[in-house]
């Protein structure tokens, strides 16, 4: 078994064309468009995708409003969640 190479970019800027805030990839074969692995993918966060009001049920909206958070009071209230 061999382990998975996962890249993680969090991004300030809105970089594909897509509402969603998080957008999964892989390495593909450019003419047959077959997998070069199962054991790699790279996922992209665009922070000004987030929801305005961040899911508390949500770990991962919660986890990326830490990096969004711009002054101490946002910091403060995403502790309090």
């Amino acid at each position: 078994m061999f382990p998975r190479a996962i890249i993680i970019s969090i991004v300030a800027f809105k970089l594909f064309d897509c509402a969603e805030f998080h957008s999964e990839y892989q390495a593909l074969e450019v003419t047959r468009h077959t997998p070069l692995t199962d054991k790699m993918s790279l996922h992209y966060f665009e922070l000004p995708k987030l929801p305005t009001s961040v899911d508390t049920e949500n770990g991962m909206e919660l986890w990326l409003a830490l990096f969004n958070a711009e002054t101490e009071e946002e910091l403060a209230k995403l502790e309090v969640m």
